[in-house]
């Protein structure tokens, strides 16, 4: 089995949209977007990579607990995680601000506005 040696695991609540509802829209607010608190696990290489498990938790408690067993393992599976935004300043994301980078100078050479756009 593949798997990724990690070096931090952190259980946490996030806020994540939750949905929208067009009859709560108004000008600051366009589409009714809602918002909830949801417990999430992240899991940190020591070169900055960050994946999220996809898995929902009833309680922050419960997040905790799996955070702990994660922890003592050292290694996650990566076919139950999401790769998610490499830790700021880290190696992972140097070599992201780098591949981010040369993306756009193609994009910027070939004049593909819609890439230029997401990339910038």
């Amino acid at each position: 089995m593949n798997t990724i040696a990690i070096a931090f695991v952190t259980a946490f609540t996030d806020i994540r949209l939750a949905g929208c509802n067009p009859e709560n829209a108004d000008c600051s607010n366009p589409d009714g977007a809602y918002y909830t608190m949801v417990p999430v696990i992240q899991a940190e290489t020591l070169s900055g990579l960050r994946f999220e498990l996809n898995h929902e938790f009833s309680s922050i408690d419960s997040a905790e607990s799996l955070a702990t067993t994660i922890r003592a393992a050292g290694a996650i599976n990566p076919t139950r995680w999401s790769e998610t935004f490499p830790r700021y300043g880290s190696s992972a994301w140097h070599q992201d601000e780098s591949d981010r980078n040369a993306a756009l100078r193609v994009a910027v050479s070939h004049g593909d506005r819609e890439a230029i756009e997401r990339l910038s």
